[in-house]
């Protein structure tokens, strides 16, 4: 498990920019949480699920001045799910989806407009070790 808190803010002005004291900092989310649970079954099986969340983020320093609803990104969950199977000690198979919930978000603004989350992904692979 992992958790972040940020609290990114201007200490200072810079008028020529715009820029005020406690202007809250582009892209810097306030909350950051990631959760991986796993089990393995045998001694070849391995799987997991893992849940994060990443909180909304100033598009430019100052979005808690600007009434814009386009001025923060928005919040948002995703959870990914994967597993794995060790053919041998050196070859295994696995298989992964990414954003198995297929949530989608804006995560960023910029440049020139906004940008989604990654969609549902789905992997599917071998790993081997020489």
């Amino acid at each position: 498990m992992a958790y972040t808190f940020s609290r990114a803010e201007a200490r200072g002005e810079t008028v020529s920019e715009g820029i005020r004291q406690g202007d809250t900092l582009a892209s810097v989310p306030e909350h950051t949480f990631s959760l991986r649970l796993g089990a393995e079954i045998g001694a070849r099986w391995d799987s997991y699920v893992v849940v994060k969340y990443t909180d909304s983020m100033c598009v430019e320093i100052g979005c808690n001045r600007d009434g814009s609803p386009y001025a923060e990104t928005e919040g948002f969950f995703s959870v990914d799910v994967g597993a794995r199977y060790a053919v041998t000690d050196r070859l295994s198979a696995f298989a992964k989806l990414e954003n198995a919930l297929d949530k989608r978000a804006i995560v960023s603004r910029q440049p020139d407009g906004a940008r989604p989350n990654k969609p549902m992904t789905a992997l599917v692979g071998v790993e081997w070790i020489f």
